[in-house]
């Protein structure tokens, strides 16, 4: 059984991959200079497995982390946002629809055309794709378990997560509000 398992996360791993992106913002205007970015709450509005998943990437994210020998400090928890999941969820589906794990959407899209098609505009965002795994556990441990996927995990740049599963296809858009 062992063996299974850990064929099932290597198999995983091969057929995932992971990207972190930003951009330069807009100049601030003076008012907004000292300003942060509101991070809203929306979790009142997240299903069972969102939340499940969610809770799952905190708990990694509550700890230090060796991303391939990139030790990764404890980082904020995140919170679900509907807009980089109604990205996830697009960009899932377009997978299933295509049979294809990629970043780059059937249209060309890039994440980046994507998270402003829903509507989230971000200062920073990465996404974790994945093909493969059953559960949410097994999906946030497979990631856990690939650097790159593991950075983009446990970098504190984002602050919101949305989260998708159609089929055997994973997403996890990340992103920060500008």
């Amino acid at each position: 059984m062992k063996q299974l398992f850990g064929f099932f996360c290597i198999s995983c791993i091969l057929f995932s991959c992971a990207k972190e992106e930003n951009i330069e913002p807009a100049p601030p205007s003076f008012e907004s200079f000292f300003e942060e970015p509101v991070i809203e709450d929306f979790s009142d509005q997240m299903s069972d497995f969102e939340a499940e998943t969610l809770a799952l990437i905190n708990k990694f994210r509550a700890q230090e982390n060796d991303c391939g020998g990139d030790i990764k400090a404890p980082a904020e928890p995140l919170l679900w946002h509907p807009d980089l999941d109604a990205a996830a969820e697009a960009h899932a589906q377009d997978m299933f629809d295509n049979d294809v794990l990629t970043h780059e959407g059937s249209d060309g899209s890039d994440l980046a055309t994507r998270l402003n098609r829903a509507n989230y505009l971000a200062s920073h965002w990465g996404e974790n794709v994945a093909f493969g795994p059953i559960t949410p556990a097994q999906t946030v441990e497979a990631f856990k378990n690939s650097p790159g996927h593991c950075s983009v995990m446990a970098s504190p740049n984002f602050k919101q997560v949305g989260i998708a599963k159609v089929g055997d296809y994973w997403v996890f858009d990340f992103g920060t509000p500008r």
